[in-house]
């Protein structure tokens, strides 16, 4: 049986030499299952022109469009995208759009927007990670063909054990303002009851103004600790595994699904965010804890404790394989 041609975008994200881990994990489940996967051992450098060469697909697999109009040559890649997509839909191709987020995180803009209304319009059908997501789709886009699977888990991910914590914070990832980190910190300035927890922030900031901000912040705070480096899988383990909780400081304008709330569930470490997106759905099951303000945070940290028959639970039903499997379901309905 020939497999479906299934072209995904993009393959890597700007300035990164890998695949994203989110990518990577979305190519090898369709190639593993029912797709065969056009683009898959491209670098995605050429950007969105590249689809041209792959017109003939079944299926076009779309994430992260809004963030189009921020690449290089942003506004011709615009124009490359929305010309595309009229072609998907004279030739009535099927196109599939995951919608991770509300708008683009720290540049939405009309060009931005204009990716993602267009997008919402002509796709076959859309997925999003969380409930959230299908009550801002409909709502804003007036359609209804929005589907809902929860993020799938990142598979072989393993944590250094029996480490000492030298934490009881850890915030990491790409420090980046819509993360809302520098609002966080401010609180804690502002609030020395809270001199006694320690923090570690860790992560590459490339808004060199935002990193010298934080640097500004927490230089009269010994209880925290800044590293501003791009951080390898190994280093990264290790300091998750040095701390006692994982903390999302995120704005809600932007944000639907985090994919490092869903990392990091395979430390079963105690997880703590803000009270939206998946992070609230999450949080209805003991998976992890949610705050309403800052406030909330400390009290959690010293009640709560995760669910871990419910986070195993989750890792064995939310897997990229029954992620691809949803696809196909839905891909034969439309």
């Amino acid at each position: 049986m020939n497999k479906k041609k299934v072209y995904v975008y993009p393959t890597i994200l700007e300035g990164e030499t890998k695949k994203n881990p989110y990518i990577l994990c979305l190519l090898e489940g369709l190639k593993s299952g029912s797709y065969e996967v056009v683009n898959f051992t491209k670098n995605g450098k050429k950007g969105i022109s590249d689809v041209f060469q792959h017109l003939d697909s079944n299926i076009f697999i779309i994430n992260w469009p809004e963030n189009l109009a921020d690449r290089r040559f942003g506004f011709i890649q615009v124009i490359f995208y929305l010309f595309f997509l009229l072609i998907a839909k004279v030739k009535n191709t099927k196109l599939v759009w995951v919608m991770h987020n509300k708008e683009a995180h720290n540049k939405s803009s009309f060009l931005s927007n204009m990716c993602m209304f267009f997008t919402a319009k002509l796709s076959t059908f859309v997925l999003t990670h969380s409930v959230e997501g299908v009550d801002y789709f409909k709502k804003k886009y007036k359609k209804d063909n929005i589907f809902n699977f929860p993020h799938p888990v990142y598979p072989n991910l393993s944590f250094p054990l029996d480490v000492e914590p030298r934490y009881d914070f850890i915030i990491w990832g790409s420090i980046d303002p819509y993360k809302n980190i520098i609002s966080f910190l401010s609180f804690v300035k502002e609030n020395p009851q809270h001199k006694n927890y320690t923090f570690l922030i860790c992560g590459k900031c490339k808004n060199e103004q935002y990193a010298q901000q934080i640097s500004s912040l927490i230089k009269d705070l010994p209880n925290i600790t800044f590293i501003n480096e791009f951080l390898k899988d190994n280093e990264l383990a290790k300091y998750i595994a040095e701390s006692k909780s994982i903390l999302y400081t995120y704005n809600q304008s932007s944000v639907l699904s985090s994919g490092a709330l869903i990392y990091s569930l395979s430390s079963h470490k105690k997880i703590i965010g803000p009270n939206f997106g998946n992070f609230k759905e999450l949080a209805e099951d003991k998976i992890i804890a949610t705050y309403s303000h800052f406030g909330e945070i400390f009290e959690i940290y010293d009640t709560f404790n995760a669910d871990i028959t419910q986070i195993e639970h989750y890792e064995h039903i939310y897997t990229w394989q029954k992620f691809v499997e949803y696809i196909a379901q839905l891909e034969e309905k439309f």
